[in-house]
């Protein structure tokens, strides 16, 4: 019978670029998940805890290969995450990064000047995703969307009241 460690690197492979890839199961992220004795572990801190001990409280186990299913311990090192966030930016993989910033929305919608938010906090919103959402969002919880059309509503009183007068005079015009 294998041993735990045998069935655990018959699922690492070796690579063309240096990497020794995890080729199980992966999270969203598209980083290795193995379950050992009913608790879930990411498989390069697995790897760091099987070849150097266990990770000190507060630190996480980095890659400097940026491939997240890689478990050559040569490519991993340990870090805050302060230090994770400091080598994404100084790669140029932060949101923050201009290069980052896309042309679209998740969604694919336009980031144009009539389709972009910009919060108070300094982030782009989709406008037309951001509508979805609160349209969503009110019939899950029809009290939000009370008050967010009642807000609306008193926000652009005239506009709509003016809106509703030549809707009633294009119906009555084209009635005579």
């Amino acid at each position: 019978m294998r041993t735990l460690e045998d069935r655990f690197w018959s699922k690492i492979q070796d690579r063309d670029n240096g990497c020794k890839e995890w080729v199980a199961s992966t999270n969203r992220l598209g980083y290795g998940t193995t379950r050992i004795e009913r608790k879930f572990y990411l498989a390069h801190r697995f790897v760091w805890e099987l070849t150097k001990g266990p990770i000190p409280e507060g630190l996480c186990v980095l890659h400097s290969c940026d491939n997240p299913p890689c478990c050559n311990i040569e490519h991993l090192w340990l870090g805050t995450r302060d230090d994770n966030n400091k080598d994404r930016m100084r790669k140029g993989r932060g949101r923050s990064n201009p290069a980052y910033m896309g042309e679209n929305c998740l969604q694919g919608h336009p980031y144009s000047e009539e389709n972009t938010y910009v919060s108070p906090q300094g982030h782009r919103r989709c406008r037309i995703c951001n509508r979805a959402y609160r349209r969503l969002y009110g019939k899950a919880n029809p009290e939000y969307a009370r008050r967010y059309l009642h807000a609306y509503y008193l926000k652009n009183r005239e506009a709509l009241i003016e809106a509703d007068r030549q809707r009633r005079a294009r119906i009555k015009a084209a009635g005579s």
